[in-house]
């Protein structure tokens, strides 16, 4: 009886323990990017599970200049039960204050619960219309990084590289 006991026990706190969502800590930023004060605007939507909550408002990171007039405006929307988006605006940079505009760095941080499983789409511009080139580098639970440098050429070029290596090693080995 007691065996059944702690057994029900156990499978009822590790139902409770596994049903509760903790809140996590999600960071955006961007990295060498050759002058990212050209960013006047970004939209990014994160593929999310179910149970996603936003807890509280998005926080401009350290790439966001204090010295901003106006700020950063922030544009949160559901989408979808699995689709978050998240669009933030320099609304300085609509009376040509484009000092203000983003730095290297971390541009947004938010609290959340819930999973988020990716990023379904993101764009960087500014209010001219032009799209900024920027590649996706990393996403996690805890972090998703842009940067200018697209990870695919530079691959294909390493590999090349180790590959004519490889023959030319064997070519003197013969």
């Amino acid at each position: 009886m007691k065996k059944i006991a702690l057994i029900l026990s156990l499978i009822f706190i590790s139902f409770f323990v596994s049903s509760n969502s903790f809140a996590a800590l999600h960071t955006i930023s961007i990295m060498d990017l050759p002058d990212p004060s050209g960013i006047e605007a970004y939209n990014i939507w994160f593929d999310v599970s179910d149970d996603f909550d936003l807890l509280g408002p998005v926080s401009d990171g350290s790439a966001v200049p204090p010295s901003a007039n106006l700020g950063w405006n922030t544009d949160l929307e559901t989408v979808s039960a699995t689709t978050f988006k998240l669009a933030k605006s320099n609304l300085d940079a609509l009376i040509y204050n484009t000092q203000n505009n983003l730095l290297n760095g971390d541009i947004a941080t938010f609290e959340y619960t819930g999973s988020i499983l990716g990023v379904s789409f993101f764009q960087f511009g500014n209010f001219d219309g032009n799209e900024i080139s920027v590649n996706l580098l990393a996403h996690d639970q805890n972090q998703t990084v842009f940067s200018a440098v697209p990870l695919p050429p530079a691959l294909l070029l390493l590999g090349s590289g180790l590959l004519g290596m490889v023959g030319i090693r064997r070519k003197t080995m013969k």
